[in-house]
């Protein structure tokens, strides 16, 4: 059951290496219900031309934003301001989602939860690192994003799906010139 809408934001710099399986990751999952937004935050590599590709391949999936590089806080910011899904989740420009990581998240929402943390993998040239994390039970999201200070967990923003209306009701933003 496709119940809630996601928006993936992923903001890009100079990623052309790894930008094709990111975004094939994405437009590969189970879960349909989902809107991709990439913030090309000035990059100088050929980013800019794989964007457009996967943009004029995928017009009604794929939007992209061309900016002049103000830095990946700046960039989220914005992915954020054009958000128009339920839910929205940040995925580095050479990361990759799992193919069923979208229809995990949308089960395991209830109730319109603020906040659902999920597992991740860690991967280099030589290895994969699983990390489980705590579960946050049902906490309200003032108790989870306490929990998550409190952990020290917060900046790997990648490992989240926030619900759009809470972040935007406590005018959540991050801050440009810090890269966590």
């Amino acid at each position: 059951m496709q119940k809630y809408k996601f928006s993936i934001i992923i903001p890009v710099y100079n990623t052309e290496k790894y930008l094709e399986k990111c975004l094939d990751s994405i437009i590969n999952q189970s879960y349909q219900n989902m809107e991709i937004i990439v913030v090309n935050d000035g990059s100088t590599d050929n980013s800019k031309d794989i964007l457009s590709f996967y943009h004029n391949k995928y017009p009604k999936l794929i939007s992209v934003y061309n900016l002049t590089n103000k830095g990946v806080s700046a960039a989220r910011n914005y992915g954020i301001s054009k958000a128009s899904g339920d839910y929205f989740i940040f995925i580095d420009s050479d990361d990759y989602l799992e193919p069923d990581l979208l229809s995990n998240v949308n089960k395991n929402i209830v109730d319109n939860v603020d906040i659902i943390r999920f597992n991740f993998n860690r991967v280099n040239n030589t290895k994969t690192t699983s990390y489980k994390v705590n579960t946050f039970d049902l906490l309200n999201g003032k108790e989870a994003f306490n929990s998550l200070i409190s952990d020290g967990e917060i900046a790997i923003i990648w490992s989240y799906a926030f619900r759009k209306e809470f972040w935007l009701e406590h005018d959540f933003k991050f801050i440009e010139g810090i890269y966590h």
